[in-house]
């Protein structure tokens, strides 16, 4: 039915997909300004996140593979919040847990959206950024893990602000890819990409 309309009237439409082509950490998309594409746009980001997962794959081979079973450390420091460790703490949690810190997660995805940056430490009390670094590659993929696990077991609409934020995390990883060199990295980058693949499939 697209096909047809876009052949009768003549419309071009781009047939990569085009938020990953460039470096999303040093050139920031404002989604805002996107324009609407359908179905058309599940297309895309199927083929974008298929190429990402046999990169990953190939390269995971190069690299070896560890057992790759994170284990965090206390996630509070002072008065700041580990990114990292609070992640792989969520990660390894039960349902119970998920739900605990379900405010906490709410706000690292509305500081996520301003500058689509995910910071090192963040402060305990507002869970704003107390760290200019952005650059733990790890903490993306483990992020979007954790919204795939709330995705999961939220059964409202508002599990379309878990997806919401994953499609952008993912994002992110697909424009920077080359820059993943560590097993960790690589392994849950890939597992990312295919946990956002199964919400895809359940979807269209």
């Amino acid at each position: 039915m697209i096909e047809s309309i876009t052949k009768d009237f003549n419309i071009k439409i781009e047939n990569k997909y085009t938020y990953t082509q460039r470096n999303l950490l040093k050139f920031p998309h404002k989604y805002q300004y996107s324009k609407f594409e359908g179905n058309l746009f599940f297309d895309k980001i199927k083929e974008d996140r298929l190429s990402s997962i046999s990169f990953f794959e190939n390269r995971l081979h190069k690299v070896g593979i560890n057992n790759n079973i994170l284990t965090h450390q206390e996630y509070k420091f002072n008065t700041n919040l580990i990114l990292k460790d609070f992640l792989i703490y969520l990660s390894n949690s039960t349902n119970e847990i998920l739900i605990k810190e379900k405010i906490v997660i709410h706000l690292l995805i509305k500081r996520f959206e301003v500058g689509k940056k995910l910071y090192l430490t963040y402060d305990l009390k507002e869970i704003r950024k107390s760290s200019l670094e952005f650059e733990e590659l790890l903490n993306y993929p483990l992020f979007s893990l954790v919204l795939y696990k709330y995705y999961s077991i939220t059964k409202t609409e508002e599990r379309f602000v878990y997806l919401n934020a994953i499609l952008k995390v993912n994002d992110i990883i697909s424009s920077v890819k080359s820059d993943f060199i560590l097993s960790d990295e690589i392994y849950y980058s890939k597992k990312a990409f295919e946990s956002e693949l199964k919400i895809i499939g359940e979807l269209i």
